[in-house]
This record gives C-alpha cells, sequence and structure tokens, in this order.
C-alpha cells in the first residue's frame, strides 16, 4: 500500500474504533431498578387455627419439694396413683478430704440443661470431629480426643451383679479376705465351694443388708430370707475357689485389686446403679416392685420403689427422677460417652439405669447414647470407643448367684480382650466392678457415712497400661469412687457431697511407669 493511501485510511479506522467504544459503553449501562413496593401487611393468625405440633406423650410431673444440700428429694403419689416421680438434687461441696494425688485443672464445666423430647425419636446425623460433636453419636472417624488431667483418655466401668469380695477373693493372698464366717449363734463354719452356679439367690434388700450386718458384727447373714436351701445349705457361706475364676484371678495378680470398695448402699442392685451413675441414689434403698423385667421411666404404672426422704421414714414412688447425673455432665463439657446394655425387653435391661433418669429417657440422649451392649465390641474395633463407657451384660452372663461365673468371666474376658488388642489399650484403664453384695457373706464392717451406707465390700479390679503391677490396694473407697475418678480425670465438679469426699482411686496408677502390656486371656470351657 502506497504512502497516500495509508493516510485516506486512517480516519476510517479511528470512527470505526469510536463507533465499537460507544456500543459497549451502552451495553455496560444498566437499566435503574423499579422502586421495592411496600411489605403487604401481616395479619396474625388466630391461636385456635394453628395445629400444634406432635410432642411424646410427656411422663407426668409430679410435685417436687427441696431439702438440705447434698439429698435428693423424690415425692410421689399416694400408693396406687400412677404418676411419674421427678427428683431434685442440691449438690452439696463439704470440705475436700483426699486431696487427689495430680491437682486438676480448675473445671469450668456449668450444669446440663434440661434437654427436650423430639416428636419421633431419631438418630441425629452423622458428624466427625471437625464439626459440632454431639457425644455418643456414631461418626465414620474416632471420637475427638478429650482433654484429660492424665495420660487416661477412656475409661470402661463393666459392671458385673451382686457378689461380696469374700464371694470372690475372699482366698487372694495378701488380700483382707476370709474363708470361714459366723453365724448369728457365734458358730465359725468354713465358705463352702460355690461352684460354677448356685441353686438359689439369698436376699439383698436394704433390709436384709442390716439384720446381716448385724450393727457391724457382720454375724447374721444366716437369718436373712433366702439364706438356707432346703436342703439347710446356707447360700451366703459360699466362695469361690480360685479354679473357679482363674482369669479374674490372673487380673488380680497382674493389675490391681482393691479389697476396701464397698457398696455405695446397704442394699440390693438398683440404688447403687444409680450412684454409679449419679453419684447418689435419689434416696432410693430398695429395687423396684411389680415390676420385674424394667427399673425405671417406662416400668409399668404400679410401680413403685422405696425411699427414704427421713431415716425410718420410708415413702414409696414410680422410679423415674430428676437428679443431676454423670452422663449429662459429660455432655455439657462435652466428653463423648455411651451405655451399653441390654435393649428393652432383653434378660438384664433392668440394670440399664439410666432409664431411670427421665432427663435422658425422654431425650435424644436415650436414643443417640444408650445402646445394646453387642454395640461394645464394634466400637471398639472401629476405634470409636467413647471417653466414657458404662458396660452391662447380658443376664446370663451378669454373674447372679443363679448364672454361670464361669460363662460370665469368659464374657468379661472377651471385652477386656478386646480393648487390649486395639491401640485404645494405651490410654485406657478398665474397672471391672460387681454391683452390691448379693446377699453373700463378708467379714469386714462397712464404714457409716450416711444413712444409706456404706454397704460391704464389692470386688473391683482395675486393668490398665497405668495401673499400679501386681498391686492390692487397701484405701478405702466406694462405688462412688468411679465416679468421683472420671470427675478428676475429666475436670469436672462433684455432682453431690459423696463423690466430693470419696476416693478418686488415683493411689492406684503410676503414669510414670512403662506402661504394662496387654494380658490376653483365653476363654474357658465351662461345665455343663
Amino acid at each position: 500500500m502506497t504512502p497516500d493511501r495509508q493516510l485516506a485510511s486512517k480516519p476510517l479506522v479511528q470512527l470505526a474504533l469510536g463507533l465499537l467504544l460507544a456500543f459497549g459503553l451502552a451495553a455496560c449501562v444498566q437499566p435503574p431498578l423499579p422502586p421495592t413496593p411496600p411489605p403487604a401487611p401481616v395479619t396474625p393468625t388466630p391461636a385456635s387455627s394453628v395445629t400444634p405440633a406432635p410432642t411424646l406423650p410427656p411422663l407426668p410431673s409430679p410435685p417436687v419439694i427441696t431439702s438440705a444440700p447434698g439429698t435428693a428429694i423424690a415425692t410421689g403419689p399416694a400408693p396406687g396413683t400412677p404418676q411419674a416421680v421427678t427428683a431434685t438434687v442440691a449438690p452439696a461441696t463439704p470440705e475436700a478430704t483426699n486431696p487427689p494425688t495430680l491437682t486438676p485443672e480448675p473445671a469450668t464445666d456449668t450444669p446440663a440443661p434440661t434437654p427436650t423430647a423430639p416428636p419421633t425419636p431419631a438418630p441425629l446425623p452423622t458428624v466427625t470431629p471437625r464439626q459440632i460433636f454431639f457425644p455418643g453419636i456414631a461418626s465414620q472417624g474416632p471420637t475427638p480426643t478429650p482433654i484429660t488431667n492424665t495420660p487416661i483418655q477412656h475409661v470402661v466401668i463393666i459392671i458385673k451383679e451382686g457378689r461380696s469380695f469374700d464371694a470372690l477373693f475372699g482366698r487372694f493372698p495378701g488380700a483382707e479376705g476370709a474363708v470361714r464366717g459366723e453365724k448369728a449363734d457365734g458358730a465359725l463354719i468354713d465358705l463352702a465351694r460355690a461352684g460354677d452356679r448356685l441353686g438359689g439367690s439369698p436376699d439383698a434388700s436394704s433390709a436384709s443388708a442390716q439384720l446381716a450386718m448385724g450393727g457391724g458384727r457382720m454375724n447374721q447373714f444366716d437369718l436373712i430370707p433366702g439364706a438356707a436351701l432346703a436342703d439347710g445349705f446356707l447360700l451366703p457361706f459360699t466362695q469361690a475357689w480360685p479354679e473357679d475364676i482363674p482369669n479374674y484371678w490372673r487380673y488380680a495378680q497382674t493389675f490391681v485389686l482393691s479389697d476396701r470398695t464397698f457398696s455405695a448402699v446397704a442394699g440390693p442392685a438398683f440404688p447403687n446403679l444409680l450412684h454409679l451413675v449419679a453419684a447418689q441414689s435419689a434416696l432410693v434403698t430398695d429395687n423396684p416392685t411389680q415390676s420385674s423385667d424394667t427399673w425405671g421411666c417406662d416400668a409399668p404404672a404400679g410401680a413403685r420403689v422405696r425411699t427414704e426422704p427421713n431415716a425410718g421414714n420410708p415413702t414409696w414412688v414410680f422410679p423415674c427422677f430428676n437428679i443431676a447425673n454423670l452422663p449429662e455432665r459429660l455432655q455439657a463439657r462435652p466428653v463423648s460417652w455411651r451405655f451399653y446394655g441390654p435393649r428393652p425387653g432383653a434378660d438384664g435391661y433392668q440394670t440399664v439405669v439410666l432409664n431411670a433418669i427421665q432427663t435422658i429417657r425422654t431425650s435424644y440422649l436415650w436414643n443417640n447414647n444408650v445402646t445394646g451392649d453387642g454395640q461394645f465390641l464394634v466400637d471398639v474395633l472401629r476405634q470409636q470407643l467413647p471417653a466414657v463407657s458404662w458396660l452391662v451384660p447380658p443376664g446370663e452372663f451378669s454373674e447372679r448367684p443363679t448364672a454361670s461365673l464361669c460363662e460370665g468371666e469368659n464374657w468379661t474376658v472377651q471385652q477386656i480382650n478386646a480393648v487390649m488388642k486395639s491401640s485404645l489399650w494405651a490410654n485406657t484403664v478398665i474397672f471391672v466392678v460387681w454391683s452390691h453384695f448379693g446377699g453373700f457373706y463378708d467379714h469386714l464392717p462397712p464404714p457409716q457415712v450416711d444413712q444409706f451406707g456404706l454397704g460391704p465390700r464389692v470386688p473391683l479390679l482395675i486393668i490398665s497400661p497405668y495401673a499400679r503391677p501386681g498391686f492390692i490396694s487397701h484405701g478405702q473407697a466406694e462405688l462412688t469412687s468411679l465416679v468421683t475418678f472420671i470427675e478428676r480425670n475429666f475436670g469436672l465438679t462433684p455432682l453431690s457431697g459423696r463423690d466430693a469426699g470419696a476416693n478418686d482411686l488415683l493411689e492406684n496408677f503410676d503414669f510414670r511407669q512403662a506402661p504394662l502390656p496387654p494380658l490376653l486371656l483365653s476363654a474357658r470351657r465351662c461345665p455343663g
């Protein structure tokens, strides 16, 4: 192209560029938005036309009365009037005794709010540690590691049924045991070998416990109802021999055996089970009546349980209570927890004691945190064991007098082996404890700490990599001490005066020692 033509075309190019620029700017300009119309007036809907959301039928609410600090008040209807009972607790904080070996950080927890029951109980969605964590809900990964005052990150409490210390470990070398017992007439008799199972069950009610203890003389076990079989054989004066429970002896020889752990209440299972989750019995002294297969808020309307708001002045109430408890205190922290046990209708469901705490039984916690006993092995295998676990067996493995000791011990070994085979063993403690004395002889008089207890001794095994090896603990403890240990370990404040003053069991651990290896044991072949 010649220079003349280049000069001629230059104005045309400039004109084209100008037009393109103009069209582009016009496209970018948005028309103004129309004015927003004023909001339409809202007409309130008459209350009569609103359909209320469906709700679960609530348990009847009884009157609530107050009490002196440190006591639970259970009040209920007159006999024959079906009505659920609540109880109110005013926690006491007496002077601390037996200061812990380790100094926990100041607790900052607050009491758990009272959960409300959803219209239709349903599992909450799965969450992970990176999301908001609701303890006890199954997740795809391991549960979050709690902040603890010791290396213990998992506490497992295995609860077996009634046996006294002398009935199981009276022959254990170095322990405060007995192989002979005194009857009401002053005669001394040898404790006969119990064998694998007995032909009956001595009575273990509060009245029988007081009768058997004889004001501290411990010499009237032969007078309690059900003590003698038809042939005159005295059930309370029996005990297991080493060959009857060899694996329990192996645990005692390798880890810790406590020979000074007393039942929390001089009586049967129900009030003592309440102590294992609430550090109090809600003033309960006995097992519920008119309800053989469930002891809680879902019991038949006619079910009643004996309470003593005042010593010697019993009141019979429905076995459903509102009391401060450890699971809800853990929930508020939050520290993960679960209660594993037989499901409704199964033998042993009575021992799922959280059924008797209304704020758990009627809330989402019941569906999410209370589950079948078989789920324990699943959670261990999946590395999803919560920080705190209560585990009660089916009735056939409970070691009640008429059940097989061998089969009960095999079940316990299976649960412990599962933990020991996993990486959870490195930071776990397993407490194996018997819930009450079961009507069996024990020679050591229990101290009296309040109108309810303590009761006769029960065996306690403490199994952990940090347990003092081969140690027999002579420090006075009680069932409530397990609650105290959990509170000290996770930095929680006491629930009542009982756990505030109970032995925290820390003397049974050495957190500086080389961790003990697992002790894997084999199941035994049980008698036919």
